[in-house]
């Protein structure tokens, strides 16, 4: 299995018993501005207003979103159906699929009354220590020095 596969299966086993939240709209981030920071990011809204957020700037996907997003039919969707897209489906449908997984846990977390510690910084209560491997999913540079002083990986 991949980590797509048991994160939908998860999301499936916790949200039996009530139906999710139908797909509101999906957001794209503005056309950026040469010199200007990059919207970065896609956004899956759900009917109850939970987001889940994708990265876009791979490749040609933000391209790809944009030339598709008329024709997606997201709008009332059953939430699950498009997450499963993270796992089945290609391209600009595995970015969209992701983000509808990040909505509904978002959701998930809602009904559940679960809400993260406060956090005085970026890395929350992670304290890395000389030795420690750190994963992540992009290039965070303010988070990779501070991660590196601390003797990390």
């Amino acid at each position: 299995m991949t980590f797509a596969d048991d994160y939908l299966a998860q999301l499936g086993r916790v949200s039996q018993g009530a139906a999710p939240p139908q797909v509101r709209a999906l957001h794209l981030p503005p056309d950026p501005t040469p010199g200007e920071p990059r919207g970065e990011f896609c956004a899956i809204e759900l009917e109850d207003g939970s987001l889940g957020l994708s990265y876009v700037l791979l490749d040609d996907t933000l391209a790809r979103l944009r030339e598709v997003d008329r024709g997606l039919g997201l709008e009332g969707a059953d939430a699950l159906m498009v997450a499963r897209r993270y796992a089945d489906g290609t391209g600009a449908w595995r970015t969209i699929g992701f983000a509808a997984a990040n909505a509904l846990t978002r959701w998930l977390y809602d009904r559940a009354g679960w809400r993260p510690r406060e956090s005085v910084d970026s890395i929350g209560a992670i304290d890395p220590l000389p030795g420690d491997h750190i994963g992540m999913i992009g290039l965070f540079t303010p988070l990779l020095k501070r991660v590196l002083a601390s003797g990390a990986r």
